[in-house]
């Protein structure tokens, strides 16, 4: 089976209702299929980060999705790191069946993906794994030969190696002093 090859855009929005729905709208109307979306506060007040990674859909204009998702007002930075320099993490909780006489093996091979067991149950086990997402695909492979009862994967979430200015110190919130009532900054 050929891997899908995904693309990654990194978004800092205004942490407002509407705005994920807006952008999850503008990647369908392209026809591509979001794989994964990751959405959490950032240090800057009122300001989200919000990491979306989608397979190819009609055509390949990842360039135009980035200008036309920069027209929504209430996303003011959006950048495709797609080919950045970028640390790229997903997490995965694996509830994995394991008899009293499987732990030591479901906890090695836990380790060996340098995740932790975090819950024991008589008939189960639930491991914790952080990595890139083909490392934590290669994981849940594994743990099949023990059986899975159940997977919750958190999607890519990214970030710059090296210093990032991604200009959040500069948004002007809605509210807030700046240019009056519009949200809006030069970017």
């Amino acid at each position: 089976m050929k891997k899908k090859k995904l693309n990654t855009i990194l978004a800092f929005a205004h942490n407002q209702p509407g705005v994920l729905y807006k952008l999850l709208s503008l990647i369908r109307k392209k026809r591509y299929n979001v794989e994964t979306i990751t959405v959490g506060h950032t240090h800057v007040e009122g300001i989200s980060r919000m990491t979306i990674s989608f397979s190819h859909g009609e055509g390949n204009k990842i360039e135009q999705i980035v200008r036309q998702i920069d027209k929504i007002t209430e996303i003011p930075k959006t950048e495709d790191v797609t080919y950045a320099n970028v640390i790229n993490r997903e997490l995965v909780l694996l509830k994995v069946k394991a008899s009293p006489q499987d732990r030591v093996h479901v906890t090695a091979t836990t380790q060996i993906f340098g995740g932790k067991v975090i819950y024991v149950a008589s008939g189960h086990m639930i491991v914790e794994i952080t990595g890139k997402q083909e490392n934590i695909t290669g994981a849940i492979k594994m743990f099949e030969e023990f059986g899975i009862v159940g997977v919750a994967r958190t999607g890519a979430t990214v970030m710059y190696r090296e210093e990032e200015d991604m200009g959040l110190d500069r948004i002007v919130l809605p509210g807030s002093p700046g240019r009056k009532g519009t949200g809006l900054h030069h970017r």
